[in-house]
């Protein structure tokens, strides 16, 4: 038995009206880039983004030698003294030897792969809620998730903690944080949006 309804649908116009708000809305962005961008330099020139991937993957830097350096009685500061070796400047003028050709190691610290593994998972549901929240607004959102990723990848340079800087690093630097010195590398982290 077949039996046939009438019914009437009110409201269609707005609904279709409030579909092309959502689709204009989710097309406000196509792309976000989080990392180390462009432009973006150590006070020498060398782009971070260089020296990122050499801390995330590690490198091998034959040296050449040719360094200069000296051994001398260094008085701490509690008037202790010892015996230490220095590294110093072209201009020094005492008496220095130098270096021979040796090879540099530094080891991987997958800062940028382990915030990517721990955050993935937050940044998909915080890009949904906000996708949620703004009526689809696609630039909205990656801008809100971007600046979260930022936040977890600078977090993850400072947390890191293994391997430690070599001895020699620790003496220079004062301390022992592998991908902290001058800070360009944590202020160099940013995104955008297009």
């Amino acid at each position: 038995m077949v039996m046939a309804v009438k019914a009437k649908v009110r409201g269609g116009a707005k609904l279709r009206a409030y579909m092309r708000q959502l689709e204009r809305n989710s097309e406000t962005a196509r792309v976000a880039r989080v990392g180390f961008l462009e432009g973006s330099t150590y006070t020498d020139g060398t782009p971070v983004a260089e020296i990122a991937s050499i801390q995330e993957f590690g490198a091998s830097i034959d040296h050449p030698g040719g360094t200069k350096y000296i051994t001398d009685a260094v008085v701490g500061k509690r008037g202790a003294e010892r015996i230490a070796t220095r590294f110093v400047g072209k201009s020094f003028q005492g008496e220095a030897k130098t270096t021979a050709a040796h090879k540099i190691v530094i080891p991987p610290r997958p800062f940028f792969r382990t915030a990517i593994a721990k955050n993935k998972q937050a940044w998909s549901d915080a890009l949904a809620e906000s996708m949620k929240d703004t009526g689809m607004d696609a630039a909205t959102s990656l801008e809100r998730v971007s600046d979260l990723m930022v936040s977890n990848i600078q977090q993850s340079i400072t947390d890191w903690s293994d391997p430690p800087n070599a001895p020699s690093t620790i003496r220079k630097k004062k301390y022992n944080n592998p991908l902290i010195d001058t800070r360009t590398m944590y202020r160099a982290v940013a995104y955008e949006v297009k």
